[in-house]
């Protein structure tokens, strides 16, 4: 069975069209119902050949135009076929570049996240570094605490030693000058036993010549002792300011006060503690005046001579800041002057 297509609009065209004139064919050329001027119904051919003439060069006319549209159609056709040709082309080129950049931002995603995770950890060790450092800081604070106050323990204790031995001595030489004194008044008894007989005792010796005192009423050793608060030697100073200390005389108070500005740090540390043992309430303000020390182990021992001095509890910290210093310092000195004449009467 044979299939016709419309020469203008390339459609099939049904036998039975043909059969019935809804579509024709003109000069070879079979046109379908649609592109049919005459509707669908078979054309008579009008009378005369005129009108025949005139029939040809329509249905010509209409060759012609259904051959330009089925052309254009074609072209149509033809062009769309091209360009989705040259569409696939460029898709097919652009495929594996597009691949190529979702594989790239796949791998950039992935290496963002292994980025974000690693910061995620260093983030975290940081934070444990922190803690451990400050851990490390507060336990070494501690550790400096207990070794200070394992010195003010060990300087207490050197203190109290020297402070036995002075006393030792003392006492060494108060049995010395008892046994003098009993010598001598045996020796007194001897004297007044020969004058009633007429004869001198035997073995008599001249009683020993008692300690000399000087008009500020202190005893020899402890005047040599004050003496040697002058010397040029700083570690002289610092041992004579002990065995002063030991020795427990407040008439030496004035002799040390002094050194509360002396030029060793150690020296104006060990009269301050000094002062303090031997309740030395007339060196008050040179202690006040102390707590400005650029030294903070002097500012300690001028602190902890004021605390047992003048039994106050007022905050003062040694270590603090030289701003907290001077508030609590101002304290002191608020103290002092609204009840210094007070205590010192009292």
């Amino acid at each position: 069975m044979k299939i016709y297509f419309c020469d203008i609009c390339n459609e099939s065209i049904p036998l039975q069209d043909l059969e019935t004139g809804a579509a024709i064919t003109v000069k070879g050329k079979v046109i379908c119902r649609t592109c049919n001027p005459a509707g669908g119904t078979r054309m008579a051919a009008p009378a005369g050949g005129a009108g025949r003439a005139a029939a040809w060069a329509f249905l010509a006319f209409l060759a012609a135009a259904g051959a330009s549209i089925g052309y254009t159609r074609f072209r149509e056709r033809d062009l769309d076929q091209r360009l989705r040709g040259q569409a696939e082309g460029v898709r097919g080129d652009l495929t594996p570049a597009l691949a190529k950049v979702r594989e790239g931002l796949a791998s950039a995603d992935e290496r963002l996240e292994r980025s974000e995770r690693r910061l995620g950890e260093i983030a975290q060790s940081f934070e444990e570094g922190s803690r451990l450092a400050e851990k490390e800081r507060e336990e070494g604070r501690a550790r400096f605490e207990r070794v200070q106050s394992y010195i003010r323990e060990n300087e207490e204790l050197k203190h109290r030693l020297e402070r036995l031995e002075i006393r030792q001595s003392a006492f060494d030489e108060g049995i010395g000058r008892l046994t003098a004194a009993v010598e001598g008044v045996r020796h007194d008894l001897s004297t007044a036993a020969a004058v009633n007989v007429g004869t001198p005792p035997a073995g008599t010796q001249p009683s020993p010549a008692t300690p000399e005192k000087r008009e500020d009423g202190l005893a020899p050793t402890v005047q040599a002792l004050v003496d040697k608060l002058k010397d040029a030697d700083a570690s002289v100073r610092w041992d004579a300011v002990s065995q002063l200390a030991q020795a427990g005389n407040p008439r030496v108070v004035p002799f040390l006060v002094p050194l509360l500005k002396d030029e060793d740090d150690f020296v104006r540390h060990n009269a301050a503690l000094t002062l303090g043992e031997l309740d030395a309430r007339s060196a008050v303000p040179a202690l006040l005046d102390s707590l400005g020390d650029g030294n903070a182990i002097v500012r300690d021992s001028a602190i902890t001579a004021l605390r047992r001095i003048t039994r106050q509890n007022i905050k003062f910290d040694p270590h603090a800041s030289k701003e907290e210093r001077d508030r609590a310092l101002k304290a002191w000195r608020q103290w002092w002057q609204a009840s210094g004449e007070k205590f010192l009467s009292g």
